[in-house]
């Protein structure tokens, strides 16, 4: 007999032209033949709503919605991702799983139409989708539900609608431990911020499995504006931690935006250390960010970012001038320059804290205070302290690692 799941020259099947021209008798005809899962996708993907509600009448084409594509992606996911409110409310009201998470999958057995048992396929070979291989395996796998997709893509009456039908899905997670506020705050999508927090402001201190809260997504990206919307929510978000110790001014610095540098420093973010023994110009300077590293060396911030040293196995130290001079000599002239305090035209104060070292290192790590103001080395006649310790007791150690001795 005749293929009903053939397509023509335009890539249409015979069941997808009754419905698209509302041929009703034909249309009932044919989807007692078809057992294609794509031909949902397809209409989710045009955005055919009247074809889409035709097909859903019919109980067995139903019983596919939740099926997934080639890429593990179902049709919910799909018009979730391209922004299809109508599309969505439909195949909510057809009882789409919303909870559902993308991925290479067998669909379940209850899924599967047996009334043409010698062709099970959940789609068609003559089915060409819409979308990109690379376009797809950008998000494909990743866990992500229909509400991610939403979020990611910035479609907040998509997502407004998704919670509204299934509050708890703001609460799914993706493979990294993800909600959807998060990868919302990742990419900027402060409309879909806001519609997700007055949903549940639970979701302002949710961490991922890296312990990373929605401020250091948004942080890390660069999102200025988006960083500010998040402070204005919870300021409590400024300082927080991740497992590995670093806060959002640490991977803003990492990931080189001083914009978003600028911006927690004005609100007050502490500068100490992360878990590795990096504060945030360390991290600038590791990762090569000239322009950041630029940025903290003329701000008011400068001595308190060059004040930290990094202990190493051999008992030497590191600190963010010596990887200056070796890593960023413009820049390391640039900070030296920063330690002339000009008083007048014909005087000046020479701070020589970062290149003489070696007593005032052990001073940066003991308070917070000492790294606001260099700690007890010094008295007020800026002589040594009687108390004051080199970081090494190993003169050659002293030498050979002297900043000096580097240049």
């Amino acid at each position: 007999g005749a293929d009903v799941n053939r397509r023509d020259y335009q890539n249409d099947t015979p069941l997808w032209l009754a419905a698209k021209n509302h041929h009703q008798e034909v249309a009932t005809l044919l989807q007692k033949k078809c057992c294609d899962a794509s031909i949902i996708f397809e209409a989710a993907e045009q955005n055919k709503e009247d074809v889409l509600e035709t097909l859903l009448a019919y109980g067995h084409l139903k019983k596919m919605i939740n099926n997934k594509d080639e890429k593990g992606l179902t049709a919910l996911h799909i018009a979730s991702k391209r922004g299809y409110l109508k599309i969505v409310t439909c195949l909510l009201k057809h009882n789409a799983e919303v909870h559902v998470k993308d991925g290479k999958e067998n669909p379940p057995a209850s899924d599967v139409n047996h009334e043409n048992e010698d062709n099970q396929s959940t789609t068609s070979e003559y089915f060409q989708p819409l979308w990109s291989d690379k376009e797809r395996s950008l998000c494909a796998g990743k866990e992500w539900t229909p509400l991610h997709y939403a979020s990611v893509h910035g479609h907040a009456d998509v997502v407004h609608v998704l919670i509204q039908w299934y509050p708890t899905a703001v609460d799914d997670l993706d493979v990294k431990g993800n909600t959807a506020f998060h990868l919302a705050a990742e990419n900027g999508r402060d409309k879909v911020l806001g519609v997700l927090k007055l949903k549940d402001e639970r979701l302002l201190i949710k961490t991922n499995k890296d312990g990373q809260s929605a401020l250091h997504l948004a942080a890390s990206k660069g999102w200025r504006k988006t960083c500010t919307l998040l402070l204005g929510y919870s300021q409590s978000l400024l300082d927080a931690e991740d497992t590995q110790g670093m806060t959002p001014l640490h991977l803003a610095a990492k990931h080189g935006h001083p914009a978003v540098i600028e911006l927690l420093l004005d609100k007050g973010a502490n500068i100490l250390p992360d878990k590795t023994g990096l504060n945030y110009f360390d991290h600038a300077i590791d990762n090569g960010h000239t322009d950041v590293v630029k940025m903290i060396i003329s701000s008011d911030k400068c001595y308190i970012a060059l004040r930290n040293a990094k202990q190493q196995k051999n008992g030497s130290i590191d600190t963010p001038m010596r990887k200056l001079i070796r890593e960023m000599p413009k820049m390391a002239k640039l900070a030296c320059d920063r330690c002339i305090e000009r008083q007048t035209e014909k005087s000046a104060i020479h701070v020589y804290e970062f290149l003489d070292d070696t007593y005032a290192a052990e001073g940066w790590k003991t308070t917070t205070k000492a790294r606001d103001g260099g700690g007890k080395t010094y008295g007020k006649d800026q002589q040594l302290n009687g108390k004051a310790k080199p970081y090494t007791d190993n003169s050659y150690i002293r030498k050979q690692n002297h900043p000096l001795m580097i240049m």
